[in-house]
C-alpha cells in the first residue's frame, strides 16, 4: 500500500502547493524508497510538477525507510530527475538504515536529516555526540547539509551549533 499511499499523499501536496502559488510556502513531503522507486509515482510527480504551475524550488523530497533500496540505480534516477527540476531531497531518518553512508556516496542529495534518537541523548550518551560529528562532517565534506531532528532543549542547540550543525 505504501506507493499508492505516497502517490496520493504527493499528489495531493502539490495540487495544494499549486493553489498556495502567491505565498512564500515551502512544503516537505516524505516519499518511501519503495515509491521513489516506482515509475508510477515519480511519473504523477513530475508531470505535477512539469505542468502544475508551481515553483518546484520550494519543494523538498524526504526519502525515507532507505534501508528499503533495492536498486540504486533507479532511486538515483528518480532523485536525478526531481533535482533536475530544481527541488531539494533529503535523505531522512539517517543513521538508522543499515547502509546508511552508502546512500550519501551514491545519491545525490542536498540535505541530510540526522535522526532524532542520536540528538535526543547527545548530552547523557557520547558514542551519540562522536556519531552525530561524524555525520556532520562527512554530510559536510560531500556539501550536503545538515538537520538535526528532535531538538528539545537550548544545550541541544548549542551542541549542534558547535558541531556545525545547518537546521534543526
Amino acid at each position: 500500500m505504501i506507493p499508492t499511499i505516497d502517490r496520493w499523499v504527493a499528489g495531493r501536496a502539490l495540487d495544494w502547493l499549486t493553489y498556495a502559488a502567491d505565498t512564500k510556502l515551502r512544503l516537505s513531503i516524505n516519499i518511501s524508497a519503495i515509491s521513489i522507486e516506482s515509475a508510477d509515482v515519480l511519473q504523477l510527480i513530475l508531470l505535477k510538477l512539469d505542468n502544475g504551475g508551481l515553483d518546484p524550488s520550494r519543494i523538498c523530497f524526504e526519502l525515507t525507510e532507505t534501508a528499503r533500496i533495492c536498486d540504486f540505480r533507479r532511486t538515483k534516477e528518480s532523485i536525478d530527475a526531481l533535482r533536475a527540476r530544481v527541488c531539494t531531497v533529503a535523505l531522512d531518518d539517517f543513521g538508522t538504515g543499515a547502509s546508511s553512508f552508502t546512500y550519501l556516496r551514491y545519491l545525490d542529495v542536498d540535505y541530510l536529516k540526522i535522526d532524532a534518537g542520536f540528538v535526543k541523548s547527545l548530552r547523557t550518551d557520547p558514542a551519540n555526540l562522536v556519531l552525530v560529528r561524524a555525520m556532520v562532517q562527512i554530510a559536510n565534506n560531500l556539501h550536503i547539509q545538515t538537520i538535526a531532528e528532535g531538538i528539545e532543549d537550548i544545550t541541544s542547540i548549542e551542541t549542534l551549533r558547535q558541531l556545525g550543525v545547518g537546521y534543526g
